[in-house]
């Protein structure tokens, strides 16, 4: 009945201020209002820059495609370009701007397959309010360095500032220090609870299904919420109105392949994207021909597979309705012998459509469902053992956002989702006896929030949101406010000052197991003990266009308190808990740094320098005595150096070196031996541990370098990439290993450490194909 009642209430505000901000808005005349839109499928594009050829002026799409143009420059004789990675360039006349217009772009399909790293023009990102954001675009990242050869957006976005990777060649991600559960993943608004493959090595994002990514690291809009690091937005691709087409690659140890088709030309399309890994192809061959060998032990067996689809329906120039779904899997067997095993997987699909009102608001509402879990299973003897663990969630999302005339903007919008958890369920059964334990949960999450923007073109501009979330979970509503602040003063044409204030709350907790993210980690939800986590995050940068708006340049400092942390006690137990949180301890965090960036948009040579000095620390009352100490991912130093260069038509090249300081673990600091009888040892050796995070790894540094060679082709295009990852081998390490050293009695004599590295130099090669 609460929930109800919330909703009543939400939709009688959401509507009044829809109203209200219609009038306010459309009252303002010193601008004109556009939108850009995919040519077939009526999408509204967001990312698209707009320029005046005889001036200075250009500006950007906003989230819903829409971009205001300053009226006194319209009695100017001008063309306009409107360009977007993807597409292609459109000019026109700014005649044909009078009035209400739509502007409409043709997809470039001879660049559909390539991902680019890019956002707008360095002239763009600086008029832009939005600070902290980096920007990923369909285009051209195939081209950076990969391994194995499979292109990661996520270990890109670990190449810019303020954005840590979780340890050698996995792509989870800590964004100004905060864990790894602390970013909300998006796949077209549906949150995704594991964005990994192979315990990190791939990401589920298959770049050949996405359209676009952005990641705030502050700023947010208040449309978003439930977490307190970051959001990385990804948009599902279109398939093509057009034509049928095919693309892919195949790859050294995985492969892929999408097919997208008009199924009425020009009104609708589909595509599907699927992926697929073959280790457990290799290592089968390998084991069955070592099979019987004495001393040999059996390679694990495991791979992944993945497919993305998404469908669109143009219904009329109003309205369009798309569908989106994705399902993965990962499966892992120990002893390929044995019957023991690990699969953990994705589950998730939406049903969205948009409509534009009259020319005047744009409204957006998605229905969506997404799931997670995994199963541990073991079976030896008489007796088996399962572990399964999961989080369901169910939401509907409605965003309405004005298409005005003025240097005023808004939105608005509510959201609601109700969840299901699954927390370590631990069953054991045999011929004689058996039993059952873990807990399972619910709660409902929702949301409503408005955000306005002032931007005159003039000297100072602003946004200002106010997010209103809750929490409802067996007989206690949690309610609280989210505001964020953001304003920009301008400082010269090519110069902007910036500064913003958020805060963020989040009400499901990750109960990790180490400072990795790994599949059998358990969501868990805000309770009357476990309160709901909130950081408040402050902001100030400046950036520029320089050298004639052919470089960017930005420097960004940060300090952000976190609260109400969640780390598990000393001697915690996990599985087969009846009730998690008794073994929870609570603390607070801070992280500060500042974030340099430097990049190239144009020419032959592109890339960029990003350097990154910050600090993260934790403070538990429970955990040695309340004082302050090191979480994994706190590194002081972060340099990426990224370039890459086009030799000619057929020819690209490129490279990323990069330097990190080591992260911290904890090791003991002693250890003591049992002694069962006078003169006699036991075996069993008992590590002694200090404070956490009380020894630092050795810096990381690594170059991986690519050879993309253009294949002639009658068909489409062709090509080959060739990688090499961890050009110069270094053993960058990991984690220390830690052996005991026995005499020939069978004493103990040392624990000798021995530090463990991943990966050595690593080549690939993928062909990659578009007919």
């Amino acid at each position: 009945m609460i929930w109800i009642s919330l909703g009543r209430v939400l939709v009688i505000a959401y509507l009044s201020l829809m109203l209200f901000g219609a009038g306010g808005v459309f009252a303002q005349g010193s601008s004109h209002s556009a939108v850009v839109i995919d040519k077939y499928s009526g999408q509204l594009l967001s990312g698209a820059t707009i320029q005046f050829l005889n001036s200075k002026f250009s500006a950007s799409s906003d989230s819903i495609g829409a971009v205001a143009i300053p009226k006194d420059l319209f009695k100017k004789e001008a063309r306009i370009l409107v360009s977007m990675i993807g597409y292609k360039p459109h000019q026109l006349s700014v005649q044909r701007l009078k009035g209400r217009s739509m502007i409409e772009l043709e997809r470039d399909t001879q660049m559909l397959r390539e991902v680019l790293i890019t956002g707008n023009s360095p002239l763009v990102k600086v008029n832009s309010l939005q600070m902290g954001v980096d920007m990923i675009t369909a285009a051209e990242a195939r081209k950076l360095p990969a391994i194995l050869g499979e292109v990661d957006i996520i270990k890109i976005l670990q190449l810019k500032p303020g954005v840590k990777g979780g340890g050698e060649g996995l792509s989870g991600f800590y964004v100004r220090g905060g864990g790894s559960d602390q970013n909300q993943i998006l796949l077209g608004d549906v949150p995704v609870y594991n964005p990994n493959h192979l315990l990190g090595l791939f990401s589920v994002f298959n770049n050949d299904a996405i359209r676009d990514v952005k990641l705030y690291k502050a700023a947010y809009p208040a449309k978003y919420g439930g977490r307190l690091s970051s959001v990385l937005d990804i948009s599902p691709r279109p398939g093509s109105m057009d034509s049928l087409a095919v693309s892919g690659g195949i790859g050294v140890l995985s492969s892929r392949v999408s097919v997208e088709s008009p199924i009425e030309k020009g009104r609708s399309s589909f595509i599907v994207s699927v992926r697929r890994t073959y280790f457990d192809i290799f290592t089968a061959v390998l084991n069955k021909a070592n099979r019987g060998k004495e001393h040999y032990q059996p390679i694990p067996d495991y791979f992944f597979d993945d497919i993305n689809l998404r469908s669109d329906w143009k219904i009329n120039g109003n309205n369009t309705l798309w569908l989106t779904a994705y399902r993965g899997s990962d499966h892992f067997n120990s002893d390929p012998q044995s019957a023991t095993a690990l699969t953990w997987g994705n589950q998730l699909g939406s049903l969205n459509w948009k409509s534009l009102l009259n020319d005047k608001a744009a409204i957006v509402g998605t229905l969506f469902y997404s799931g997670y879990d995994y199963k541990l299973f073991n079976s030896y003897s008489y007796n088996s053992l399962e572990l399964k663990s999961g989080v369901q969630t169910t939401g509907l999302k409605i965003t309405a956002s004005a298409l005005t005339e003025g240097p005023l903007r808004w939105s608005l919008g509510m959201d609601g989702q109700f969840h299901k958890l699954n927390i370590g369920d631990f069953r054991s059964s045999s011929d004689l006896s058996g039993y059952n334990v873990g807990e399972k949960a619910r709660g409902n999450e929702w949301g409503a929030f408005m955000h306005t923007e002032w931007d005159n073109g003039r000297k100072l501009s602003w946004s200002g949101g106010l997010r209103v979330s809750g929490f409802y979970a067996g007989k206690k509503l949690q309610v609280n406010m989210e505001p964020r602040f953001s304003a920009k003063l301008n400082m010269g044409e090519n110069a902007a000052l910036k500064g913003s204030y958020t805060r963020m709350y989040q009400y499901l907790h990750l109960a990790a197991l180490s400072s990795s993210s790994m599949p059998i980690d358990m969501w868990y939800p805000s309770t009357d003990k476990t309160l709901p986590e909130y950081a408040d995050q402050v902001s100030l940068g400046w950036s520029e266009a320089i050298g004639n708006n052919r470089f960017y340049f930005s420097l960004e400092g940060y300090y952000k308190w976190m609260n109400n942390q969640i780390a598990f006690r000393d001697g915690a137990n996990i599985f087969g808990n009846p009730k998690l949180e008794n073994d929870f301890v609570y603390g607070k965090g801070k992280a500060y740094g500042i974030e340099s960036y430097i990049e190239k948009k144009n020419g032959k040579t592109t890339g960029w320098l990003g350097y990154t000095l910050s600090w993260s620390l934790r403070m538990f009352p429970d955990i040695d005595n309340g004082t302050p100490f090191h979480p994994r991912y706190d590194r002081r130093h972060d340099l990426s150096l990224v370039c890459m260069h086009k030799i000619n038509k057929r020819l690209s090249f490129s490279g990323s070196w990069i330097y990190g300081s080591g992260a911290y673990i904890t090791v003991p600091v002693g250890r003591f031996i049992f002694q069962e009888q006078a003169g006699r040892l036991t075996r069993s050796i008992i590590p002694v541990y200090g404070q956490r995070g009380n020894y630092q790894l050795a810096p990381v540094h690594r170059l991986d370098l690519s050879l993309v060679i253009a294949l002639k082709s009658k068909r489409g295009s062709e090509d080959l990439t060739i990688s090499l990852y961890n050009a110069y081998s270094r053993r960058n390490p990991y984690y220390i290993s830690f052996e005991e050293m026995n005499n020939k009695e069978g004493y103990v004599t040392s624990i000798e450490p021995t530090v463990v590295s991943l990966f050595p130099v690593l080549p690939g090669i993928t062909y990659n194909f578009k007919f």
